[in-house]
C-alpha cells in the first residue's frame, strides 16, 4: 500500500527524525555491548540503519478525557531492542520490579523516555529487563489537553537470529546449534510478528494466553 500523500511530503523531516533516534540506539546499545563485555560492535552491527529492519516511527494521538485515569494501552513490553519516545504530557506509567503499584513517568522538556525492549533482552540473555508500562489519560489538569506521543522503535536487522548472546555469539554458532540439535531461532522480523500477534489476539483467550503475550518481564522463566 502506497504511502499517504502527507507522509510523502514529509520524507525529508521524517529522514532526519528516524536518523536522529538512531544515533541514540546507537549510543546506548554501544555503552551496553562495553558494559556486558560482548565483543567489540557485536550489538551495533545487528543495529545498522541501512539494512532491512522493522523498524518503526509513529505518532500517535488521545482525546481529552474526563473519565479519571482510564487506560488506553494496556500494559505490556515493547518488542523490539530500545524505544526512544518523545512527549510532553503525562499519561505514560511503568511497574518497576517486584513492585505493586503503578509510578507516571513524568515528562521533561528537551528529554525523551527510554525503554528497552524484548528484542534485546533476547540477545544479552535476559542480563537486564524490559520495562512494564502501560498508557492511561493524564492527570489533572492535563487531561482536558490534546495528546500527542512521538516514539521511535528500534529493531534488530532482519537477518538477526534472536538467541542469547553469550552463548551462540556468532552466526556460524547459531547455524552449528541448528544442524546439531533441531533446534531452530526465530528471526528478528519473525520474533516481531509472533509478539504482535499474542499482543493482539491471544490475550484475549485465556488466562495462560493472556500471561504469554505481556513480555519477558512476566515470562522470564518461559
Amino acid at each position: 500500500m502506497p504511502h499517504p500523500a502527507i507522509i510523502k511530503s514529509s520524507f525529508p523531516e521524517l529522514a532526519k527524525f528516524v536518523t536522529s533516534c538512531h544515533a541514540v540506539v546507537r549510543g546506548i546499545v554501544s555503552s551496553l555491548n562495553k558494559s556486558l563485555n560482548l565483543p567489540p560492535g557485536l550489538l551495533e552491527s545487528m543495529h545498522e540503519l541501512n539494512n532491512q529492519s522493522c523498524d518503526q516511527a509513529r505518532l500517535t494521538h488521545a482525546k481529552p478525557s474526563n473519565q479519571g485515569l482510564t487506560t488506553s494501552l494496556g500494559e505490556h513490553t515493547d518488542f523490539g531492542s530500545v524505544t526512544v519516545l518523545f512527549n510532553q504530557l503525562g499519561g505514560l506509567q511503568a511497574l518497576a520490579p517486584n513492585k505493586k503499584d503503578w509510578e507516571f513517568v513524568l515528562p521533561r522538556p528537551d528529554l525523551a523516555v527510554i525503554n528497552l525492549g524484548d528484542s534485546l533482552i533476547q540477545l544479552v540473555g535476559s542480563k537486564l529487563y524490559s520495562a512494564v508500562h502501560r498508557v492511561c489519560a493524564p492527570p489533572k489538569p492535563q487531561n482536558e489537553m490534546e495528546r500527542y506521543s512521538v516514539v521511535y522503535f528500534s529493531r534488530p536487522n532482519s537477518s538477526v537470529k534472536l538467541r542469547s548472546l553469550f552463548e551462540y555469539p556468532t552466526d556460524s554458532a547459531v547455524e552449528m546449534a541448528e544442524r546439531e540439535t533441531g533446534r531452530q531461532f526465530l528471526s528478528a522480523d519473525a520474533w516481531v510478528e509472533r509478539r504482535a500477534k499474542n499482543w493482539n489476539v491471544k490475550q484475549y483467550q485465556d488466562e495462560d494466553s493472556y500471561k504469554l503475550s505481556r513480555g519477558t518481564e512476566h515470562n522470564r522463566d518461559a
